[in-house]
């Protein structure tokens, strides 16, 4: 998964579109083939969320996609 705090409304939406659109291409080429991880082929996942143009919100989206993202992970090792 790749998680994305983007200003996609506010004063900063004029940058966050294009910035979705692109990272959602690059996405979308990456997934024709897959990723090679080890023997196997996987599917990158993009996660947006919009930050309103706000430093605070943005900040606290990105703790929230990094350490859900850290959890996920340690779960997955447990296994």
């Amino acid at each position: 998964m790749v998680g994305v705090s983007l200003e996609l409304t506010g004063r900063g939406a004029a940058l966050g579109g294009p910035q979705e659109r692109t990272l959602q291409i690059t996405v979308d080429t990456l997934n024709e083939y897959g990723v090679r991880v080890g023997n196997q082929r996987r599917k990158v996942r993009l996660e947006v969320r919009d930050n309103a143009s706000n430093p605070r919100l943005a900040a606290q989206q990105a703790t929230e996609l990094a350490t859900r993202e850290l959890r996920l992970q340690g779960h997955a090792r447990l296994r």
